[in-house]
């Protein structure tokens, strides 16, 4: 007998990442806060009408799944014979049908799953011609298990099952990341400065969603670098500006924008200028917001002594005052902007903030504030790192 479903309704969920309040951040910037709320540890639930397109623009949720049914907790003893009837819904069973299980806020060993996972096939073939099951190596499936199998074509599932305090969720996997193309236009962009730190694609897009509305825009970058930024803004469908102080620095941003129109898919339409310039004093032209990592100071892999630190610190906090007082004369009132300030972690593990965090309405901005988040958190830092990146997204007051 299958469970009583309590809930079944138009949903999505999505898999934050690693930096779950980052990831949620980006979330409301795109679809919102009125509709999307925080599910268990790591996931979000959009109710929509329609379903999200564009999520290879989302930078910082790996997975959206949706169609959910929500059981209660001791259905997980019938969770076999629910799944193999919920991966047929909808399925043609006169054709090959290939299946996966990812279990998120379970302790579970892989040996459960698989045997979990060959019920369902046993149950499966009783009604359809042919089935396949995808075998687990960990509790959940990677991207390249997803992507290799197909498991989001329409004969095939990935089916994620998701504990939360009060229930399981089942929901169909629809979109994976594909981290081949993320790799694909960061490593083998022609011009790199290691030196100088390495924008992640994916943060960059974060940040970009976090400034951008849905509609094509001006995106300016006042620290262009390399051109990560300004790529991922292309890709993203924008037009861009980018500027840097270091005349070679916009040389490498010019050279790796005109290598990516060759090897993936931009409109042509779209404008691109580029200037140097410091971002204290510089006038650009025209934009509609920005979205930058601004100068993150010397690559550490310790904190240096009081003396050297505090000047590391000050120096920070002059630049990017300077630039924001710059900024504030050239952009409208009302406009969003998002950028990368640096941010350290200290010896005892707790996180030192840039004092401008806390003056910034002072200089004619409002830190936007996020639905159960707080916004002077967001600190994008890997556990090997020292310097990190506070995320902040502000309107001009």
């Amino acid at each position: 007998m299958l469970a009583k479903v309590l809930l079944r309704i138009m949903k999505f969920i999505f898999n934050l990442g690693r930096q779950s309040d980052i990831s949620l951040a980006e979330l409301y910037s795109v679809f919102g806060e009125q509709n999307l709320n925080p599910l268990s540890n790591n996931f979000a639930v959009l109710e929509s009408d329609n379903i999200p397109e564009n999520m290879e623009k989302i930078g910082g949720s790996y997975k959206l799944s949706m169609d959910p049914i929500i059981l209660e907790l001791n259905d997980w003893d019938n969770i076999s014979n629910i799944v193999s009837e919920y991966i047929k819904s909808g399925k043609d069973p006169s054709k090959k049908i290939t299946f996966g299980l990812s279990i998120y806020n379970k302790e579970i060993n892989p040996k459960e799953i698989h045997k979990i996972g060959f019920q369902i096939k046993k149950r499966l073939l009783k009604d359809i011609n042919s089935c396949r099951y995808v075998e687990n190596k960990d509790k959940e499936l990677n991207s390249a298990q997803i992507i290799n199998n197909k498991l989001t074509k329409a004969n095939n599932a990935e089916v994620n099952i998701i504990f939360d305090k009060n229930n399981i969720w089942i929901a169909k996997t629809i979109f994976i990341q594909n981290i081949t193309r993320y790799a694909a236009r960061d490593f083998n962009r022609p011009f790199r400065d290691t030196k100088n730190g390495m924008l992640p694609p994916k943060l960059a897009q974060i940040i970009i969603n976090m400034a951008t509305e849905d509609k094509r825009m001006t995106v300016l970058d006042p620290f262009c670098g390399t051109g990560v930024v300004l790529q991922e803004a292309m890709l993203m469908g924008n037009n861009i500006i980018g500027s840097d102080l270091n005349p070679r620095m916009v040389d490498y941003s010019i050279g790796n924008i005109k290598w990516l129109k060759t090897r993936f898919k931009i409109d042509q339409s779209l404008k691109k200028e580029f200037l140097v310039g410091d971002a204290q004093v510089i006038k650009w032209p025209h934009f509609d917001t920005v979205a930058t990592e601004t100068n993150l100071g010397a690559p550490l892999t310790n904190i240096p002594d009081r003396l050297h630190f505090d000047k590391i610190v000050k120096d920070a906090n002059r630049l990017i005052e300077s630039f924001l007082k710059n900024l504030r004369n050239q952009i409208d009132v009302g406009k969003r902007i998002c950028i990368a300030i640096p941010a350290w972690k200290l010896p005892n593990n707790s996180i030192k903030t840039l004092g401008i965090v806390d003056h910034l309405s002072d200089l004619g901005y409002n830190l936007i504030e996020f639905k159960e988040l707080n916004s002077q958190e967001l600190i994008y830092l890997r556990p090997d790192q020292v310097v990190g990146r506070q995320l902040l997204a502000l309107t001009r007051k």
